[in-house]
């Protein structure tokens, strides 16, 4: 993994919560696809029932969306069937692992009604059921399903400092224009 984003303080806590998880958390920060991206290493940690390994054949599953128990929206607007349709799949037991893992990317998108019926089930969790929030702007979420949430400041990777890390490891770039790599693959 590069040194650039190992050393992110965001993954000691990460590492805490695979022990003992709570049912929700945000990953937000200015980059949504490293929000998305550590949200997805959290999830296959949690999965894994370590920090993800990515060789097994739980993280193999995740990385790859055909983990049963992971229900994944991925829109950027929810409106209040999206939402209820999730409500309906967490009824459900978890198929495989221990936990039932809901993951809704651009949670910012959500609009006020939907969030408000998001939030009843927020406030009596089913205890086999995650959520996992990822959005870039915290302030467009209700103020009362920021407080249900464990959150995670994710912090801007400097672009030089990864391609610093990339030459070292052998990697030869001369000239850093776009680097379409994900935390999985680093």
């Amino acid at each position: 993994m590069l040194k650039a984003i190992k050393n992110l303080s965001i993954f000691e806590n990460i590492r805490q919560d695979i022990a003992s998880p709570s049912h929700a958390y945000l990953f937000y920060g200015e980059d949504e696809m490293l929000n998305i991206e550590l949200a997805k290493v959290f999830i296959a940690s949690i999965f894994c029932g370590k920090p993800a390994c990515f060789d097994c054949e739980s993280c193999e599953r995740t990385k790859i969306n055909k983990n049963p128990d992971l229900l994944m929206l991925d829109k950027p607007s929810l409106q209040v069937a999206d939402v209820q349709g999730l409500i309906d799949d967490v009824q459900l037991k978890p198929m495989v692992y221990k936990y039932k893992i809901v993951f809704i990317t651009n949670a910012d998108g959500i609009n006020q009604i939907a969030q408000n019926k998001l939030l009843s089930t927020l406030e009596e969790p089913n205890k086999q059921v995650i959520f996992v929030l990822t959005c870039t702007n915290v302030e467009k979420l209700l103020p009362t399903i920021k407080s249900r949430l464990t959150k995670h400041y994710v912090p801007k990777i400097d672009l030089e400092i990864v391609a610093e890390d990339l030459k070292g490891q052998g990697v030869h770039i001369d000239k850093f224009v776009h680097c379409d790599i994900t935390i999985t693959d680093a």
